[in-house]
């Protein structure tokens, strides 16, 4: 995962700590290369090439990232989290959609990524 992903997605508000963070990130980083490439995100390849990867099932793979996503929304300390607001363009107050955030959070990552600051 990129430097500047890992930075995103603490200023979101995902612990370090987090197990889904560094899946979440390369997610982040597949989604970016496939929207580039003007081609779909399909979360079930990005599972199982990540669960090959981590010697763990799709299953297991897609609940860690998700698990790490409702952190961005739920326990950062602020209701709505500005960022995530401005990244998927409305105020989150409950759960995102992995699919949903994976192509905004890429979309806002290609646009803004010289503007993070590491």
């Amino acid at each position: 995962m990129r430097e500047t992903i890992r930075v995103f997605l603490k200023d979101l508000g995902v612990p370090d700590v987090t197990v889904g963070l560094e899946m979440l990130g390369e997610a982040l980083e597949k989604s970016m290369s496939l929207i580039q490439q003007r081609r779909r995100i399909n979360l079930t390849a990005l599972c199982d090439a990540l669960g090959d990867k981590y010697g763990q099932s799709s299953e297991s793979i897609d609940r860690a990232m998700r698990r790490a996503l409702d952190f961005a929304v739920y326990r950062n300390g602020q209701v709505p989290n500005v960022l995530m607001s401005e990244v998927m363009g409305y105020d989150c107050y409950s759960s995102v959609s992995l699919r949903s955030f994976l192509y905004a959070a890429a979309g806002w990552l290609l646009k803004h990524e010289g503007e993070i600051e590491l």
